[in-house]
């Protein structure tokens, strides 16, 4: 679970000029040129991932284009991360909400 400190942010970056409801057409659009350097689609091979990047939450290092992620090729019993090609290099401590907030879980 993550916290933004803005509700307009997706991925780190500001969401201005964009719908404020972002369906997967509207996500598609918006990261359609981003190229993912580094990553390869487990499926069809594109190097590099283009557009949208998905992620599997459950099988290590398995990533798929937003064509095939579409295809639903993966076992769907996973859940695919939708990953910008922007990451987070620091999350301020303020930014987190800890332990009793997260019900005694926390996972670090």
């Amino acid at each position: 679970m993550v916290y933004f400190s803005d509700r307009d942010e997706i991925f780190g970056e500001p969401m201005i000029n964009t719908p404020h409801v972002m369906s997967l057409n509207n996500f598609k659009a918006k990261y359609a040129s981003e190229e993912h350097t580094g990553f390869q689609c487990n499926e069809c091979q594109l190097v590099p991932i283009k557009g949208l990047r998905f992620k599997c939450n459950v099988c290590d290092t398995y990533d798929l284009c937003i064509t095939c992620m579409e295809k639903g090729i993966h076992d769907r019993t996973h859940t695919l991360l939708a990953i910008g090609k922007y990451q987070f290099s620091k999350i301020s401590m303020s930014d987190i909400k800890l332990d009793s907030e997260l019900g005694g879980w926390f996972i670090w």
